[in-house]
């Protein structure tokens, strides 16, 4: 059984990766906190036309490995803003997708190395910004309200937050 701080801490995480997922123009199906197996929460995103096993250079691929990464990297980032520090062991399929998605875009090493870095720099600004954070937030309260959100729910709340915060 879950404590109601690890409950928060899971809404956080599944709402980061919702509320970038659509910042980056990205559709979603659901995002959820109720546990399945080994998860404790997940989102589900539309099937993606691009193959992994098949990497172009091409902007298209390039722009998905970018979105992939960020959306995997934006859950435990939020969490990280939440509590304060990293929750490595409930975001390890997190950071599997991150070490993959960038090998097949930049190669196993320095260029790969860098490459993460850098999009870790961009996510923890996008989260930092105050228009996006109150998103996360908002998401995070209904998640933790209703467990469950489609991708309309997440859209509306996101919505309906930013526009609240820009009114201020």
């Amino acid at each position: 059984m879950r404590t109601e701080r690890q409950r928060r801490a899971v809404a956080y995480h599944e709402a980061g990766h919702a509320v970038m997922r659509l910042h980056l123009g990205r559709r979603l199906v659901r995002v959820t906190i109720k546990p399945k197996g080994d998860s404790l929460g997940h989102m589900l995103q539309p099937k993606t036309k691009i193959d992994i096993q098949w990497f172009g250079e091409d902007w298209r691929t390039r722009r998905w490995a970018e979105t992939e990464i960020m959306v995997s990297m934006a859950g435990p980032e939020a969490e990280k803003r939440l509590t304060g520090r990293r929750n490595n062991a409930g975001a390890v399929s997190d950071g599997e997708n991150v070490a993959n998605v960038a090998m097949k875009a930049e190669g196993d090493g320095e260029l790969a190395t860098a490459f993460i870095r850098w999009l870790e720099l961009k996510v923890a600004a996008c989260l930092a910004s105050p228009a996006v954070w109150v998103q996360v937030e908002a998401v995070a309260a209904a998640l933790l309200e209703r467990e469950t959100l489609s991708g309309e729910e997440v859209r509306s709340t996101a919505c309906r937050a930013f526009k609240e915060r820009t009114r201020r």
